[in-house]
């Protein structure tokens, strides 16, 4: 995967930078989990990285990515709501509220 960073901003209120990066991929649309790989290879700290969107256009072998990249573990869980830290973690609901229902 080729990742090209559009845009950094560093928001010092929240101790975390707000990335925008392009990755190209070959194949289906890279997972959660890819993305996360390839942030964490290219800013470090995996486990303070939040995905807030992944975005693919159609005919476009790229997707775009917003993520946020928290100096402190800590501050993260503190600032992120359950739900996007448990889609980041690939768990259901983060292990908090009721379960999902499958059918």
């Amino acid at each position: 995967m080729e990742l090209t960073v559009k845009s950094e901003k560093d928001n010092p209120l929240f101790d975390r930078k707000e990335v925008s990066v392009q990755i190209g991929h070959i194949s289906a649309t890279p997972s959660r989990k890819d993305v996360l790989e390839a942030l964490a290879a290219k800013f470090g700290h995996k486990e303070s990285i939040v995905i807030d969107t992944i975005t693919h256009h159609f005919g476009r072998k790229s997707v775009e990515v917003k993520a946020k990249i928290y100096a402190k573990a800590e501050i993260m869980k503190q600032t992120e709501p359950g739900f996007r830290l448990a889609r980041t973690e690939g768990t259901k609901n983060g292990g908090k509220g009721k379960e999902q229902k499958t059918k």
